[in-house]
């Protein structure tokens, strides 16, 4: 879960009714955030320039591309 710092407060409480585990939720900003009650920026998930520059897409076989789901993510704003 990815939180604008001034709703933290909010989002934790939600998580918690639900059991949402505290450490999937980052918070998310134009700006670095400092560590929050424990929850922290969202840049502390992405790899390093190094595992960027080596990642590559796992080759599926013809009957996995066929039964595995499909996802698109984007955002219009």
């Amino acid at each position: 879960m990815l939180v604008e710092p001034t709703l933290l407060d909010v989002a934790l409480q939600a998580a918690a009714k639900v059991n949402f585990p505290k450490d999937r939720i980052f918070l998310f900003s134009d700006e670095p955030c400092e560590v929050i009650h424990g929850i922290q920026d969202w840049s502390t998930f992405l790899g390093t320039s190094e595992e960027a520059r080596d990642w590559k897409w796992r080759t599926m076989s013809n009957e996995e591309s066929r039964t595995r789901t499909a996802v698109l993510n984007y955002s219009s704003g």
